[in-house]
């Protein structure tokens, strides 16, 4: 049984001379990969997806273009993998939108520092990763979902309608302005509450701003 090696590099990983800049994109090619050679097909290395595209269809059965190029997109723009795998080799590194995550930590792991330096507030030029770590760390597993999801959203990933889309992003920038709120208080959310749940006068007022600011730095910005 062939198996298919995944090759630290300088700025990233390869397997057989494709490269990609995360693992998981890399781990996941390897695995294709494998089962085609393993099961009959063959690599064919392209120049670009139209490239991949025409030799596919000439090899294959026929499929439809716009499917093809959606599949291309969501393997790191690098491969397409049906009976045989059609491949870049030897490619520039660059980010992946479409990349699987398996969970909402895994997906800020790899998050670039500019994304979540827009997210955290953290400043990206002085920030390490260890910042952006223990930044992430303090949110609930509830919250975490809601901030993956509204990345997904903005980046045309997921559909919501108008509505939806507005309550995801007000969610979000609640959960972020008590964060930062508790942070600045050291308290809890309930310290600064009362029993309706309600902000105290003194901590609604800072609220109030933190939430605009935050408002204004996720639309102004890319995620």
């Amino acid at each position: 049984m062939k198996k298919c090696r995944i090759v630290k590099t300088e700025n990233g990983f390869a397997v057989r001379g494709t490269n990609f800049l995360n693992h998981c994109d890399a781990d996941m090619y390897a695995y294709y990969l494998a089962n085609s050679l393993n099961n009959g097909g063959k690599l064919i290395y392209v120049a670009n997806v139209d490239e991949a595209i025409e030799k596919h269809n000439q090899l294959e059965e026929a499929t439809n273009a716009d499917w093809l190029r959606v599949c291309w997109n969501r393997n790191a723009g690098c491969y397409l993998h049906t009976k045989n795998v059609y491949a870049l080799k030897d490619n520039s590194l660059h980010g992946n939108i479409y990349q699987f995550y398996k969970d909402a930590d895994q997906w800020w792991e790899y998050m670039t520092n500019e994304t979540k330096a827009v997210i955290s507030g953290i400043d990206s030029q002085t920030a390490t990763e260890y910042h952006y770590r223990a930044y992430w760390a303090k949110i609930q597993p509830s919250d975490k979902n809601c901030i993956h999801k509204y990345w997904r959203r903005r980046n045309g990933l997921i559909r919501l309608d108008e509505d939806d889309a507005k309550s995801l992003q007000m969610e979000v920038i609640c959960e972020l302005a008590d964060l930062q709120l508790e942070q600045e208080y050291s308290k809890s959310r309930e310290d600064m509450c009362d029993e309706n749940g309600s902000f105290y006068e003194d901590y609604q007022d800072r609220f109030n701003d933190i939430y605009d600011d935050i408002e204004a730095r996720l639309l102004d910005n890319e995620l």
